[in-house]
């Protein structure tokens, strides 16, 4: 089976559509702080134009339960991607998946046991959205629905999934030309890396 692959922090209709054709397994949606943020509106645009088999991730950072389910109200999405960087996330029934996203150093330290067998994002130890580069083989003994993110792009994402062995890899600013600007050669080269890995 092929490794399942996310391209975060889209903000266009035609970059999400690019990154579809490339293969892309999902796509996140930031509505948190960042330069990749997006609007409401500018998230119904894009999953409006997505396929129903391209998932889509709403991802927030320090939003309250009822921002949240205000969030998600508003926007029809596959799963919830929360930022902890203590490890610590919110396991209320939002009626969609929690992905949740925890620091490298937080689960290399205390394992994934307590994530009873839910997908979940290992992030960078640097802080998410930082592009660089770790120890990916940290996070190896895992396994389990992993998915590997933070520091990944194009030329060291064969290596990463070769030393972490994750279910599934998520990348943002390793394919982007300015910060929160994608560039759609570097995602379909990240994804032909990731798959022939």
């Amino acid at each position: 089976m092929s490794i399942w692959v996310k391209i975060c922090g889209i903000r266009d209709v035609a970059t999400a559509q690019a990154a579809c054709e490339a293969g892309a397994s999902a796509i996140g949606l930031v509505f948190a702080e960042s330069p990749r943020r997006v609007s409401i509106p500018q998230a119904r645009e894009i999953v409006q134009a997505l396929p129903d088999s391209v998932e889509v991730f709403a991802v927030v950072r320090g939003f309250n339960v009822e921002e949240i389910r205000a969030l998600l109200s508003e926007i029809k999405v596959d799963a919830l991607q929360i930022h902890c960087d203590d490890g610590m996330f919110p396991d209320f029934d939002f009626g969609i998946e929690l992905v949740p996203a925890i620091p490298a150093t937080f689960l290399a330290a205390y394992g994934a046991a307590g994530l009873n067998g839910r997908r979940f994002i290992v992030d960078s130890p640097f802080g998410a959205g930082t592009g660089r580069p770790w120890d990916f083989s940290a996070v190896a003994k895992l396994g389990g629905n992993m998915i590997l993110a933070g520091g990944l792009d194009t030329k060291n994402v064969q290596k990463a999934i070769a030393q972490a062995k994750p279910w599934g890899i998520d990348v943002s600013s390793g394919i982007e030309i300015e910060k929160g600007v994608k560039d759609v050669t570097l995602i379909q080269e990240f994804i032909r890396n990731a798959r022939q890995a």
